[in-house]
């Protein structure tokens, strides 16, 4: 996961703000399509350090501007079905 790749793994652990930025971030899926890029931008806007907007670009890139279908388990996610039949 990124986090460790950024350097955040310290930053999750021992400061509350970040470890809260960043699990809002990845709760991302959780929320109904509709308002997953409004909720993204105002995460977006919270990111103060260079690491932080790094995982937000990475985010930003890979989940929610990207074309390529995401992976069955963030369907079910998503949807709330199985896609393993």
């Amino acid at each position: 996961m990124q986090v460790q790749e950024l350097g955040l793994q310290s930053e999750y652990l021992e400061d509350p703000a970040t470890n809260s930025l960043l699990k809002r971030f990845m709760a991302l899926p959780y929320l109904s399509a509709d308002k997953i890029p409004r909720i993204f931008q105002k995460l977006q806007r919270k990111t103060d350090t260079d690491s932080l907007q790094e995982f937000a670009a990475y985010v930003e890139d890979t989940w929610i501007t990207s074309t390529s279908a995401p992976p069955p388990h963030l369907l079910e996610c998503l949807y709330g079905a199985s896609t393993h039949e």
